[in-house]
């Protein structure tokens, strides 16, 4: 493997994490699911790389924005769970009430 390889696996990881990211903001979230695993495997790949080391400081710049991404989309599905369990709650509470009151008729 060369050099260009390193990069390359760099490249292709920050364009994952930049459609990840929008994959985030339109909420689509078993495609992010599947576009992770892709970006896994090459960041897998990137890491394991025997040159990673002398190539580090030229690819920095690149793993720093793709973590800089990952804390966006991060904060995104975070959002996204506390909107689905604040809905979750209150089915909750009016399933709680319709049982009251079917229990109150009957």
């Amino acid at each position: 493997m060369t050099i260009q390889t390193i990069e390359s696996y760099a490249s292709q990881a920050l364009s994952c994490s930049q459609q990840m990211f929008l994959l985030a903001e339109q909420q689509e979230w078993d495609a992010l699911g599947k576009l992770e695993s892709e970006r896994n495997l090459l960041l897998q790949s990137l890491f394991s790389h025997p040159s990673l080391p002398m190539m580090l400081a030229k690819i920095a710049d690149t793993l720093r924005y793709i973590i800089e991404i990952d804390q966006k989309t991060i904060s995104l599905g975070k959002q996204a769970r506390n909107i689905l369990k604040n809905e979750m709650d209150m089915l909750k509470q009016g399933k709680k009430a319709v049982d009251a009151y079917l229990q109150n008729t009957a």
